[in-house]
């Protein structure tokens, strides 16, 4: 497997908000995986447990992005929990005006809090507050019109 959660997170959500139509924009873990595997991004031999294992790891990352107000759980099924932003939201806000570099920041803030939570919380950081000091400092403020 050529990347790590996150990023495939991101990059799938990058995707997602520039072909957006609507207010809402949902997903489940399963979809990154289906994209990233599309693309090429995964190899896929067969029946891979390692796709378990990175749904796993991707359904954990939505989690903590949960946890901080920058994803919602829109519905529970069968299937898992779906996830989305709508637009306006952080998130939205995070996605829209990045490019690859500052997406890049953005990716290494969540890496490196899901590395070691603890270490955030000892110094009284905030992920979400994190990721829009990044953007800012990079962008200078908002950019776009919000």
């Amino acid at each position: 497997m050529s990347k790590d959660p996150v990023e495939l997170l991101f990059t799938y959500l990058k995707e997602r908000v520039e072909l957006a139509k609507g207010r809402l924009i949902t997903f489940r873990p399963a979809q990154v995986i289906n994209v990233a595997v599309k693309r090429g991004e995964i190899v896929v031999d067969g029946r891979d447990i390692k796709l378990r294992k990175l749904n796993k790891k991707i359904r954990d990352v939505c989690e903590t992005l949960c946890e901080f107000g920058l994803l919602t759980v829109v519905k529970r099924c069968s299937r898992g929990k779906v996830y989305g932003f709508s637009r306006g939201s952080i998130m939205y806000n995070i996605l829209s005006i990045c490019d690859d570099r500052i997406l890049r920041c953005v990716i290494e803030k969540v890496r490196e809090y899901m590395k070691n939570p603890k270490n955030f919380e000892e110094q009284g950081r905030n992920l979400a507050s994190e990721l829009v000091m990044c953007v800012e400092s990079k962008v200078g403020c908002w950019g776009k019109s919000l």
